[in-house]
């Protein structure tokens, strides 16, 4: 599988990845996981983040982990 590297794709602010996000439960996630069709390969979908309300610049981008995450770390989830 591909292995994303994110300390360096946080450093590099030229250009906004999902390493520049934070885990976060409830009212506190303000962004939204939609997972689009990938016609090129059905097995892996593309994912798409939105905002679920209004940011405001500077703010910290947060969205909730999905279980997976956490089995694939073994690990509890943070709540």
């Amino acid at each position: 599988g591909a292995a994303i590297d994110g300390a360096s794709m946080a450093a590099d602010t030229s250009r906004f990845t999902i390493a520049h996000t934070n885990h976060a439960v409830g009212d506190a996630a303000n962004l939204k996981r939609v997972e689009l069709l990938n016609l090129q390969n059905l097995q892996r979908p593309r994912i798409a983040f939105f905002t679920s309300r209004d940011v405001s610049d500077g703010e910290e981008l947060q969205w909730t982990y999905n279980a997976s995450y956490w089995s694939a770390k073994d690990d509890t989830p943070v709540l």
